[in-house]
């Protein structure tokens, strides 16, 4: 994810309907109380992809992220990203036996269609990340005009109307909803399980930052407001996985608090790796009954 706020999401309790889809998707969990590694992309998402926790995660970056270790154990694996990728996540990109820039395409959903190609064909275990644009400024270029919901939006500068603001931000959000909806929709029949997270939020306009209003993000974290550091965190689980794990989603708590540093060990833990590889306590499945 980019640039998406926890409490934007009407499955954490937001009083818009912005995830209509998703509320009706059974084995979800929505976290309420996640945390992202940092407030920048060039940043957090280098600290997901790593094992080491936030408090451990330093520049340079010394072993190989959970693409490396996945393709290591024979799986297949993608990457396709609308981002054009700095070189320090590019590298990351390159882990995977096939990696794509899409960033001439415009909207997260034109990420599905290789995904559909590989499910037609898929041979064996497989892992693809979907790096999207999510809900990065310019928000409106986000959201294709009949996702664009929430109405009015800005058409100049959208600091101009707080509400305007919402409204389109709100859209982005409303967009994701479908775009994570449409991906189990293809692996739903699997055993297979999604992981989604937002590398940070986003502040629109709640908080002066001396004598100006905050907004965007990248913010310096030890005094970045919540805004930018309470992110979306979703796992969904197919019927077909948690059968054949004897497992249920009925009992995990979403309420407890979580950040990036499950990412890495809850992909792994999930997908059947030993605990040479990770930490138990980080492994989201170890909470499933």
């Amino acid at each position: 994810g980019e640039s998406s706020r926890s409490d934007r999401f009407s499955l954490n309790g937001y009083y818009k309907k912005t995830n209509p889809k998703l509320e009706t998707i059974p084995n979800l969990i929505s976290f309420k109380n996640a945390i992202s590694c940092n407030t920048s992309t060039l940043n957090s998402l280098p600290c997901m992809m790593s094992r080491e926790t936030k408090q451990q995660f330093n520049f340079p970056i010394h072993e190989d992220s959970f693409v490396q270790v996945f393709k290591d154990h024979g799986f297949d694996t993608y990457w396709y990203s609308l981002q054009h990728e700095v070189y320090t996540i590019h590298n990351f990109c390159q882990e995977a036996n096939i990696c794509v820039d899409m960033s001439k395409k415009r909207y997260d959903m034109q990420l599905l269609e290789p995904v559909k190609n590989i499910l037609k064909n898929i041979k064996k275990d497989t892992l693809i990340v979907l790096h999207t644009l999510g809900s990065h400024t310019d928000y409106n270029n986000r959201v294709p005009k009949e996702y664009r919901k929430f109405q009015p939006i800005y058409t100049t500068n959208y600091r101009n109307n707080k509400n305007k603001l919402d409204n389109s931000y709100d859209n982005t959000i409303y967009y994701i909803d479908y775009f994570l909806y449409q991906t189990i929709q293809l692996i739903k029949d699997k055993n297979s399980f999604m992981l989604y997270a937002s590398d940070h939020g986003e502040s629109l306009g709640e908080r002066n930052f001396g004598i100006t209003k905050l907004y965007g993000h990248a913010a310096p974290y030890q005094i970045a407001p919540k805004e930018q550091i309470h992110i979306p965190f979703i796992m969904w689980f197919s019927d077909k996985y948690l059968k054949l794990h004897n497992k249920t989603s009925a009992n995990i708590d979403s309420n407890i608090p979580i950040s990036h540093d499950f990412v890495f060990h809850s992909l792994l833990g999930c997908s059947g790796f030993s605990g040479d590889y990770f930490e138990d306590k980080l492994n989201i499945c170890n909470k499933l009954k």
